[in-house]
């Protein structure tokens, strides 16, 4: 039978990819963390790791149960933390793609911390691909996303509704018309996100179905540098409005509405479907998907 101490042998293993360092960091011996991860292997009839002369790699199967034995030793660890009396400030580690963290995290975390003040906060931003890889490692407690989430491991739920429009320099051609046809954005320039990005991947989708090429001439991970490129013509860009209302009422940026197109998605709760839910981490949920109705996701005039 798989014990707690089965589990910790083996991830000091993956990380170590050493038995020896493992035996040693552990204060083990060798021949205890051999038959252990042999106990593991036989258990589950699947070998761990691959065996080089010098090092230890994870196969897939070592991979799959590395992933799940972070979430089983952390709901191990924290229990044992309540039930020592430990527990008393809480810790919650959030992620946000670059959309999200820009427009609606701040006010949500402002909500859970006038409820949980002594709350140990860490949150992480960064593309939609990354944010799921953290979720799935168990490096992040649950997260609000822009993009489309892959792994089934990951549940995930529609919050909040945003759109994206397109967007040009007040000296581009497009600003002064009323609307374009979609064909005609194959022949511009674009500044884009960077791969992994919810954002891009919607419009590379867009663009994709109809066949038109897609020509981009800058790849940047952030926003306000991708504004700025725009404004100065540099070529159009696809952004959720929340990101360019600011500039669309000072007219340094237009908005070009593309005949028959409307790029409306949702922002996304996520968390691991195998995931402890502390108490703490129950209340940012609640809060997070109190928000559905978060602003006007796009602006009144005109629609894509």
């Amino acid at each position: 039978m798989i014990t707690i101490r089965h589990l910790k042998i083996f991830l000091t293993v993956a990380e170590t990819r050493n038995m020896s360092e493992a035996a040693a960091r552990l204060y083990v011996s060798q021949p205890t963390v051999s038959q252990t991860i042999g106990e593991l292997e036989k258990m589950y009839k699947a070998r761990l790791f691959e065996r080089y002369p010098k090092e230890l790699f994870l196969t897939e199967a070592g991979r799959t149960l590395r992933a799940q034995a972070l979430l089983a030793v952390e709901a191990f660890d924290r229990l044992d933390e309540v039930m020592k009396g430990e527990g008393e400030r809480p810790s919650l580690r959030i992620g946000a793609t670059l959309t999200v963290g820009s427009t609606v995290l701040c006010p949500i975390l402002d909500e859970l911390r006038s409820v949980r003040p002594n709350v140990d906060l860490s949150v992480q931003v960064d593309n939609t691909r990354t944010i799921e890889s953290k979720l799935l490692q168990n490096e992040l407690d649950a997260a609000i996303v822009e993009g489309i989430i892959h792994r089934e491991e990951i549940l995930s739920s529609p919050i909040i509704s945003d759109c994206l429009i397109l967007v040009c320099s007040p000296d581009h051609p497009f600003a002064a018309r009323k609307s374009v046809e979609p064909e005609e954005l194959a022949a511009q320039p674009f500044v884009l996100r960077e791969q992994g990005s919810g954002t891009r991947a919607l419009f590379e989708s867009f663009m994709a179905r109809r066949r038109l090429p897609l020509n981009i001439s800058w790849e940047c991970s952030s926003t306000a540098a991708i504004k700025q490129a725009v404004m100065r013509g540099y070529g159009l860009a696809v952004l959720s409005a929340r990101l360019v209302s600011g500039e669309l009422s000072r007219g340094e940026l237009k908005r070009v509405n593309v005949e028959g197109c409307a790029w409306q998605r949702s922002f996304l709760l996520c968390y691991h479907r195998n995931k402890v839910i502390s108490d703490t981490l129950r209340r940012f949920l609640d809060i997070a998907a109190s928000y559905s109705s978060y602003g006007a996701p796009c602006p009144m005039e005109g629609q894509l």
